[in-house]
């Protein structure tokens, strides 16, 4: 009824027939377009609750969705202005899920640098990853090449490989010597396939020293980000009141050793510091809420 009442009314502009129908196209789109902005916040807010309560499968799929729909989209409902992707990787990490964490939270960095709660993540992504990867060593060129020249069928053989995994690079000389053997092009598709996953999982043996700078670059950004914010907005009033979470900041900066750093301890303040940030943005916001209202006069 709005556009319908709309495009009428744009009778009277101008004797050109086509500005009501471009005005109703308008209206239709710009509706269209807060409709699924409205969807995707939705998805990202219900998701954050989700993963405050603990229920990262159902945040991780309403977090997907959400990134679907606009990968570029920033949370604007706390100051902290974490980008989609970012909750894609929390929920990922919570979840155990570390090279899917690490790729999110990647992208994230990649889009807003200055995004420390995902760099947060990331160290701490990067810190456990070697002890949650597990190295196979998979099947040997030539264990596949004396597979295949005592018959096994190329249809078994790829399935073996998918099941076992490789432990090789399919050079050209490779390719060649599989091919005598009798290698088909689904065998070595599927060594292609397996032998790209298995790399993808491979951890750079530094990635623990990275996550630590990675998670001590993020307590010194979110410190400075707090000292910043409470000072200089009105809304900052409200978050950090008595300095507690500045103050737990500045114990863990200098908990961090210059070598042989105690990852456990490191990983369990970040985890610590991203809960806290989460619910202070609601203690804030309700505080704010409350002290807003008109107060009633009897």
């Amino acid at each position: 009824m709005i556009f319908a009442y709309t495009a009428v009314q744009c009778r009277g502009w101008s004797d050109d027939p086509m500005i009501p129908v471009r005005s109703f196209l308008s209206l239709a789109l710009l509706f269209v377009c807060a409709c699924a902005a409205y969807d995707v916040a939705g998805d990202v807010q219900t998701g954050r609750q989700a993963l405050m309560s603990g229920d990262s499968a159902d945040a991780l799929a309403r977090f997907r969705r959400a990134a679907e729909k606009d990968p570029n989209y920033v949370a604007n409902f706390t100051p902290l202005q974490e980008g989609v992707w970012t909750y894609v990787g929390r929920a990922y990490y919570n979840q155990g899920s570390l090279i899917e964490a690490r790729t999110a939270l990647e992208r994230a960095l990649a889009a807003n640098k200055k995004d420390f709660v995902a760099r947060l993540y990331l160290g701490m992504t990067l810190i456990r990853l070697p002890q949650a990867t597990k190295s196979t060593q998979g099947l040997s060129l030539d264990d596949v090449l004396f597979a295949l020249r005592e018959g096994v069928e190329p249809k078994r053989m790829a399935a073996l490989i998918a099941e076992k995994g490789i432990a090789f690079d399919l050079t050209a000389e490779a390719e060649t010597n599989l091919r005598k053997a009798g290698a088909d092009n689904q065998i070595l598709q599927t060594i292609r396939t397996v032998r790209s996953e298995s790399k993808a999982k491979e951890v750079n043996p530094a990635s623990r020293d990275q996550g630590v700078l990675e998670v001590e670059a993020s307590f010194k950004e979110c410190l400075g980000w707090l000292e910043n914010f409470t000072a200089s907005s009105t809304e900052g009033n409200y978050w950090d009141p008595g300095g507690q979470i500045r103050a737990r900041i500045r114990t863990f900066l200098a908990q961090i050793p210059r070598k042989d750093a105690d990852t456990k301890t490191l990983v369990a303040n970040g985890e610590w510091l991203g809960r806290e940030l989460e619910e202070e943005a609601d203690r804030a916001r309700q505080q704010e809420q409350r002290e807003s209202r008109p107060s009633v006069q009897y």
